[in-house]
């Protein structure tokens, strides 16, 4: 079965029409905005009144469309007459774009009740989302896409009898990427060209900068070369793609859930897709260092490219290249053959050459490996490590915790139900720490201590050597019985 067998068979012929450019924007505004939303299928009228809108706006700034791409037979037009209910030419022109497109299979009508509703078809918003990658560029996040591969291998394994979904998700996965990896060297190589085809100075550095530059070594290449190459995670791939393989048990376990889950007809057959999946998996990320390859030889051809430039556009050479060009074009217009001996004037010849030595470009020399250096080993400074301890205590000592609060409770508590604030002797600062959080006992860590002790607000006041305050009582529940310093810890 073919791709015509499966699309309608006029989708492409707004594509190809006289107002390709217009329908091809058309399309893709209505696909990021008009049937953007989840569960919110817009009106007919709606839809038409929203091509009117994008019809003004594509003429005020492009000019006036071409006449005579919408193919609607007259039957059809004169019934898209007296619905719009005028005889204007631009006020037609949104209905007879709706009925072309429907005519063509981008869009679906259909009713609800009363209402008459206009939804993308299925194909054509299978085409939009491709056609969209094309024309806003199809940017990957290296990182997420190996992290998905890798994350997905993990689930794999864990949870075979659950989520052997995952095995089919890290090879879509591998798959989508290595598309993206292909077009992205390709992508290079047509604005490598590009770069070398233009003339003057201008347009080279134009071309280098704002499509090499801004477009591919900031936003993708510059991503293989960050610090953290999220290929760096190839080798944990291709680990556990071996370990899947050769485990017997966790391949049988994987299999069942494939006929379970109806990939695949038996376990036999399970099998072979499983392991042709794993297989394209580990291939990728086994050949990624060719892919990578290409595209680092393309960037420095082009690199080179505007070094020499550069290197060249400021040299004063007294016009011996100009003469000499000239020199040479006017021998190759006396049609002397190539092996003709020709007699010259000895003094006419320089000493010096025109080409060579250091003013021809030479290739950047392979950096050298990194020398062994010795590491001294430094001691830490005994007072910062002592003024470091004394942090960590102080930090100890003035944070409370639930265990703290409850030890303390269970020390004043001991061999009673309840006590009075003025009642509980603080005899050191980590007494008086917890002291002055009693009163919200209740409401602390999220009432963790509000199921064991009550705290009663007093109408008096108390006081002790460390400060004055409302009196309360403390009491602890009745479900609760003492166990020492540490209950409840």
């Amino acid at each position: 079965m073919t791709l015509f067998d499966k699309v309608p068979d006029k989708i492409f012929r707004p594509l190809a029409a006289t107002n390709r450019r217009f329908y091809a924007a058309l399309l893709l505004h209505l696909y990021e905005h008009t049937f953007s939303a989840i569960g919110d299928t817009p009106r007919r009228a709606d839809v038409i009144s929203e091509l009117g809108d994008y019809i003004d706006r594509y003429t005020r700034q492009n000019g006036a469309l071409e006449q005579g791409d919408e193919d609607v037979a007259p039957l059809q037009a004169r019934a898209l007459a007296r619905e719009a209910k005028s005889s204007d030419t631009q006020d037609l022109r949104r209905y007879f774009t709706f009925q072309y497109l429907v005519d063509c299979g981008w869009l679906t009508e259909s009713r609800d009740r009363f209402r008459k509703l206009v939804d993308l078809s299925a194909e054509g918003r299978l085409l939009l989302r491709e056609i969209q990658k094309i024309v806003q560029g199809d940017t990957r996040s290296y990182g997420g896409a190996v992290l998905n591969v890798l994350g997905a291998l993990d689930a794999a394994v864990a949870f075979p009898d659950d989520r052997s979904e995952a095995i089919r998700n890290a090879w879509s996965f591998s798959s989508d990427f290595s598309h993206h990896l292909r077009s992205l060297s390709s992508r290079m190589r047509r604005i490598e060209d590009h770069v070398l085809s233009q003339d003057g100075l201008r347009a080279v550095f134009q071309a280098f900068f704002d499509e090499f530059v801004a477009d591919m070594l900031i936003a993708d290449y510059k991503t293989l070369k960050t610090r953290n190459n999220p290929f760096r995670f190839r080798h944990n791939i291709l680990q556990r793609v071996t370990e899947i393989e050769g485990d017997a048990d966790l391949m049988a376990r994987l299999c069942g859930a494939y006929v379970r889950e109806g990939r695949a007809a038996d376990d036999a057959s399970a099998d072979l897709v499983i392991r042709r999946e794993l297989h394209d998996v580990y291939r990728l990320f086994d050949t990624i260092d060719r892919h990578l390859e290409v595209i680092s030889e393309t960037q420095q051809r082009i690199e080179r490219k505007i070094h020499t430039i550069v290197r060249y556009m400021d040299r004063h050479d007294g016009g011996a290249v100009e003469r000499a060009t000239a020199a040479i074009r006017a021998l190759g217009a006396t049609g002397v053959r190539m092996e003709t001996d020709v007699p010259t004037d000895p003094c006419l010849l320089l000493l010096d050459p025109l080409l060579g030595g250091d003013i021809l470009y030479n290739r950047r020399q392979v950096s050298r490996g990194i020398d062994r250096s010795m590491v001294r080993e430094t001691h830490p400074d005994p007072a910062f490590e002592a003024f470091r301890l004394a942090k960590l205590d102080y930090a100890r000592q003035v944070t409370v915790s639930p265990q703290r609060v409850r030890a303390f409770l269970n020390r004043i508590l001991e061999g009673r139900d309840s006590v009075t604030g003025s009642e509980i002797s603080v005899e050191t600062v980590d007494d008086f720490i917890v002291f002055q959080r009693l009163r919200d006992v209740p409401f602390m860590f999220d009432g963790a201590l509000a199921r064991d002790f009550s705290v009663t607000p007093l109408n008096r006041r108390a006081c002790n050597s460390w400060l004055d305050f409302p009196d309360f009582t403390v009491t602890r529940a009745k479900t609760v019985t003492a166990k020492g310093p540490h209950h409840g810890a």
